[in-house]
């Protein structure tokens, strides 16, 4: 269900080979698949490849890659001999907590949740969520069991409230695992230092990629325990790599364990670089050619799917001193972005752990005895896995999915035989980081759904969740910080994209005709990257050119561009998207209103979408004459509207912009609210400020209300191309575009959905005005116009036929994204 959580998960997870120095070991031998004198036979089927049940045998097919630490890399490492000290006694107590905790007991719980928005600008939806909680028992030699003890997950704007089986036991993590510093709370984070995964700032030999330095101190208070003194460790990667750290933890400075950490992934995660990397480096050492997921996506598609990258953007850690003597994780969150084309996907991952019992000896004779009665039942299983990995290089790829698949057909049809039969739960055995684990999984999934050890809601916010801590000043920071390193040691060659069908690279309008733009972007030192865009509309043949230089964090992009472009006017609907490019070529329907602008801007734009869009600009503005007439339902008919006479003028200004929302869960009140404000002197001095306020809530007999108020107003003198545009599907559907103009405006629509959000049939009228702003209290007759459509995934995707009442006339038909309701 989380499928964008998941790509996210998997993608990070798996190892991502280098061009250079790609090692692979000889095909090793099955193994039998055998364990203490016990066997399991499994049907042997078709199936899908699974790397998620390679155990630590995927050491021995992978061998470790690495750069040669040098002396030079020893002395620039660290900013002085305290710091290398520091360093050094930090790798000591992670090695002394390794060799006398013994084993522990408690509760943990995560939470996964993906958003969804298709443009910068766009409010963010909820797209899915999955939360569980489950008791946990680890012993150092005898493994672990994971007690389910509650699983819920929703997918809003699909009307999912559960899956069939919402417990995902690969998700659960165990809260510390010697040998493996869980920094990372979604991969493994290991202190062996190996290109292809997460390189630990700790490990041995990770002076070839980071240097070090010491930062402030603070003191922190327990209840009942005391004082401790931290030391900051600043961790800046040598270059920018998707799989170096850039941040911070803060050390004991008595013991020199691990108590917080803030940090980021240095640079994105490009998808397209890495499978062709991952093909290139198949086909070296196995001397044939793989097909590749990249062979899979026809090549006219690729270009609207760019930038196809995944970005870790923050990553917080807290934990609690234990016995006295071990610092463990109490809490952890992760934040990434997965971009493809103009769709984002917000991922959060967010883990809480609590602690009955923490020791330096074994476990308690009831926990060794539970752990050895599933040894003695399903310990067989582990020996299977183990052996998939040995099986995939022995015979071929699909021997390997096979088995994999026969495993876990004997495992669904145990899960099934759970919901039919009187039994109290099933288990489920793995490997987990090496650690033989068993995941009690109870047959009552709707108890798991109302479990005390979770939330009262799903849509509880994470304040509610995890309590007022200091986390969000960590993942500020994490945010804010800045890799000083070079540009993936200058390996990445600059992207250039021909065209871009969701990128609006590829447009036709009244004005250009078809228009096509070609794109190059180039990331360079410290968080700067380079653009360019050339563009040219085969009906106007007016070439636009944009240039600009960018900067960069996980929280917020600064961009400083020159431009010579096609700019619209009016604060709503974007005619360059490919909704609107197609209802121009196809019906000769072109709701946009053009003038052209050269000049330089400096934007801001927080990556996550959330905060206040900004930017100043200098820049002249011109006319814009249609050029073309020609669409498919009316060739050479002109029964495109003509355009609008922009004003030229030179101006300088400043535009802001905030899109906020309140209100996650569809069964209660939901606010979306839009702020923009614009100021700007020259030819023209004027000001302008909108507020948009959209409000839902069901209603009786599975109905669903929204109501939406939109006022404008601008005051100075305001030139054309800057005053309000009201009609079209944004403001009164069923009017055509522009049908009032004017320094003031109000428009209030109202709509009814029926049925569920996944498809939902709408019934809505709407009223609006623009105007001279001295006659806003006495608009005279409003325009008006009501209909009928079908909103898809919460108004992701919006379908609307509508009629104009005043003035009356004809049906018009609109497909756009991103609706309010």
């Amino acid at each position: 269900m989380l499928l964008s959580v998941f790509a996210l998960l998997v993608a990070i997870q798996q190892p991502v080979p280098q061009p250079q120095d790609s090692v692979r070991p000889a095909p090793a031998k099955a193994d039998s698949a055998k364990k203490k004198g016990r066997s399991i036979s499994i049907s042997i089927g078709a199936g899908t490849d699974d790397d998620s049940v390679v155990s630590n045998g995927d050491s021995a097919r992978r061998a470790a890659k690495r750069i040669p630490v040098t002396p030079a890399h020893i002395a620039t490492a660290y900013a002085n001999e305290a710091t290398r000290q520091l360093v050094l006694r930090a790798r000591a107590a992670r090695l002394a907590v390794d060799s006398t905790l013994r084993s522990y007991e408690g509760l943990t719980y995560q939470r996964m949740s993906a958003g969804i928005a298709l443009r910068a600008l766009a409010r963010t939806r909820l797209a899915a969520r999955d939360e569980q909680s489950a008791r946990v028992s680890w012993d150092r030699d005898h493994g672990a069991i994971i007690r389910i003890t509650g699983a819920r997950a929703v997918a809003p704007i699909a009307d999912e409230d559960a899956d069939d089986d919402p417990a995902s036991p690969e998700t659960l993590e165990l809260p510390y695992v010697p040998g493996e510093d869980r920094l990372w709370p979604i991969s493994r984070f290991k202190f062996d230092v190996n290109n292809d995964e997460i390189i630990h700032p700790l490990g041995a030999g990770a002076e070839a990629y980071y240097t070090y330095s010491i930062g402030d101190s603070v003191v922190i208070r327990i209840p009942h325990g005391g004082e401790y003194h931290l030391i900051e460790l600043r961790v800046n990667p040598r270059s920018e790599r998707w799989n170096a750290m850039v941040g911070s933890l803060w050390l004991d400075r008595e013991s020199a364990q691990i108590v917080r950490a803030a940090y980021r992934l240095s640079a994105p995660l490009d998808v397209w670089l890495a499978v062709a990397e991952d093909a290139a480096n198949d086909t070296t050492s196995r001397g044939r050619h793989k097909k590749s997921d990249d062979d899979d996506f026809p090549g006219w598609l690729k270009p609207a799917l760019h930038p196809m990258r995944l970005s870790l953007t923050a990553v917080t850690q807290e934990f609690v001193l234990e016995g006295g003597r071990w610092w463990l994780p109490s809490s952890r969150t992760a934040e990434g972005l997965f971009e493809m084309g103009p769709i984002r996907s917000p991922i959060t991952w967010e883990e809480r752990f609590t602690y009955d019992a923490v020791r330096g000896d074994a476990l308690p004779a009831s926990g060794l005895d539970s752990l050895g009665r599933l040894d003695s039942l399903y310990g067989a299983r582990l020996g299977i896995r183990d052996s998939v990995a040995a099986v995939r290089e022995a015979v071929s790829d699909s021997a390997g999915r096979q088995l994999r698949q026969g495993l876990d057909s004997l495992e669904d049809r145990e899960a099934n035989e759970c919901r039919k039969q009187a039994r109290s739960s099933r288990v489920r055995a793995m490997r987990r980081d090496g650690v033989a684990t068993y995941v009690v999984i109870p047959c009552d999934t709707a108890a798991l759904m109302h479990s005390a050890d979770l939330p009262p809601s799903i849509y509880s916010s994470s304040d509610e969740v995890f309590g007022a801590t200091d986390r969000e000043e960590l993942r500020q920071y994490a945010m804010s910080v800045q890799a000083a390193g070079g540009a993936s040691d200058g390996t990445l060659p600059p992207r250039v994209i021909l065209y871009g069908i969701g990128g609006g690279l590829l447009r036709y309008n009244r004005v250009e005709g078809l228009s096509l733009g070609v794109r190059a972007d180039q990331r360079l030192r410290r968080g700067y990257s380079a653009h360019a865009l050339a563009r040219l509309g085969f009906a106007d043949l007016n070439p636009g050119v944009e240039l600009g230089l960018a900067r960069a964090n996980a929280a917020r992009i600064y961009d400083v561009t020159a431009y010579h472009r096609l700019d619209a006017a009016g604060d709503y609907g974007d005619p360059f998207t490919l909704g609107a490019s197609l209802g121009a070529l196809l019906w000769g329907r072109d709701d946009g209103f053009y003038y052209r602008a050269t000049g330089v801007e400096l934007t801001r734009v927080p990556v996550d979408g959330d905060g206040i869009h900004w930017r100043l600009f200098g820049e002249h503005e011109g006319d814009a004459a249609m050029k073309t007439n020609v669409s498919l339902a009316h060739l050479g008919n002109g029964r495109f509207e003509p355009n609008i006479v922009a004003e030229r003028g030179d101006i300088g200004g400043i535009a802001a912009s905030l899109v906020n929302g309140a209100g996650e869960d569809p069964a209660r009140w939901r606010l979306i609210s839009t702020t923009s404000l614009e100021a700007a002197g020259g030819s023209f001095d004027y000001a302008r400020a909108l507020l948009d306020l959209t409000l839902s809530h069901p209603l009786a007999l599975g109905t669903t209300g929204s109501l939406t108020g939109i006022a404008g107003a601008a005051a100075g003198r305001p030139p054309l191309q800057k005053l309000f545009f009201v009609g079209g599907p944004q403001t009164v559907r069923g009017i055509d575009a522009g049908s009032a103009v004017g320094d003031a405006f109000w428009v209030g629509r109202g709509e009814l959905g029926l049925g569920k959000r996944i498809a939902r049939p709408v019934l809505f009228g709407d009223l609006g005005w623009a105007g001279n702003r001295a006659d806003w209290r006495h608009p005279g007759t409003p325009l008006a116009g009501a209909g009928v459509g079908a909103s898809f995934l919460d108004g992701l995707v919006r379908t609307d036929i509508a009629k104009g009442i005043r003035p009356a006339g004809g049906v018009r038909v609109y497909l756009y994204v991103d609706a309010r309701f």
